[in-house]
C-alpha cells in the first residue's frame, strides 16, 4: 500500500549552483553528491535521491541540448516542466500539472533526444508522489529509447532500484543495480545497496557494504558518511 507523500522535499532546481549543472565533467560527482545528502535522512531517501538526481540529469541535458540542436523544442521542454517552480501552487498541483505538461511535451516530440529528459523528470514527478509503479514504467522506457545515453540508462537504472527497494522488490532492485557496468558508480551502487540491506533487516550484509565505503579512498563523497553510519550500528 503506498504511504501518504512526505512533506520533504528535494532541493529546488534553483538552488543547484549553474557551474555544478554546466559541467559534463563533473556530472557522476555532482550525482553521488547530491544522492549522499540524500541518504543522510531516512525519510528522504526515495524522493529526495531520485528527483535530485534526476534533475541535474534533466537540467545538464537541457542546457547541452539548447547549445547544440533544437532550440525551439529545448524552450519547449522547459515551458512544459515551468509549473514545477510555480511559487503560487501548492506541492501536489505543481507536480501534477507538471506532470500534465510534460505528458504533452511527449506526445508533441517523442523520438527526440530530449524527450529521454523529459522520461527521467517525469518518473522523477511520479516518485515525489509515491506512484511507484508508474515511475517505474516511464524510466523503463528511458532504457529502451533509441535516444537514451548510458549516463541516462545508469540514472533511470539507479531510480528504478530505488523505486523497486520502496515496493519491496529486493531482487528487482538488485537486478537493476547489478546491470549498470560503469566503475563511476561503485560508490553509489554500494551506497543503495546498504540501503537496501537494511530495509531488509539484514544488518551483516549492509555492515559488509559500509566498510568497503569506509575503506575508500578519502576523496570518496560516501566514505564519512559510512564510518559514521558504522558507528550509529555499533559495528
Amino acid at each position: 500500500m503506498a504511504k501518504s507523500p512526505t512533506q520533504s522535499r528535494a532541493p529546488a532546481s534553483e538552488n543547484l549552483p549553474r557551474k555544478l549543472l554546466l559541467q559534463p565533467d563533473r556530472f557522476e560527482q555532482a550525482l553521488y553528491q547530491i544522492a549522499d545528502q540524500a541518504y543522510r535522512k531516512r525519510k528522504q531517501v526515495t524522493i529526495a535521491a531520485v528527483s535530485v538526481a534526476v534533475l541535474v540529469v534533466a537540467l545538464w541535458g537541457w542546457w547541452e541540448y539548447s547549445k547544440r540542436q533544437g532550440i525551439a523544442r529545448a524552450e519547449l521542454y522547459f515551458a512544459a516542466r515551468q509549473p514545477f517552480s510555480n511559487a503560487s501552487l501548492g506541492e501536489q498541483k505543481r507536480l501534477r500539472q507538471g506532470i500534465a505538461g510534460l505528458e504533452h511535451f511527449l506526445e508533441e516530440v517523442p523520438n527526440v533526444a530530449l524527450s529521454v529528459l523529459a522520461l527521467l523528470e517525469l518518473g522523477a514527478s511520479h516518485a515525489r508522489l509515491q506512484n511507484w509503479e508508474d515511475a517505474l514504467q516511464i524510466w523503463q522506457r528511458v532504457l529502451s529509447h533509441p535516444q537514451s545515453s548510458p549516463e541516462q540508462h545508469h540514472t533511470a537504472r539507479l531510480a528504478r532500484a530505488i523505486a523497486l527497494g520502496e515496493l519491496q522488490r529486493w531482487d528487482e532492485a538488485e537486478q537493476q543495480l547489478a546491470a549498470i557496468s560503469d566503475p563511476e558508480f561503485d560508490g553509489l551502487r554500494t551506497k543503495l545497496r546498504s540501503q537496501l540491506a537494511l530495509r531488509q533487516g539484514d544488518k551483516a550484509r549492509a555492515a559488509e557494504l559500509l566498510r568497503k565505503l569506509a575503506a575508500a579512498s578519502a576523496n570518496s563523497p560516501f566514505k564519512n558518511d559510512a564510518e559514521v553510519q558504522l558507528l550509529r550500528l555499533g559495528l
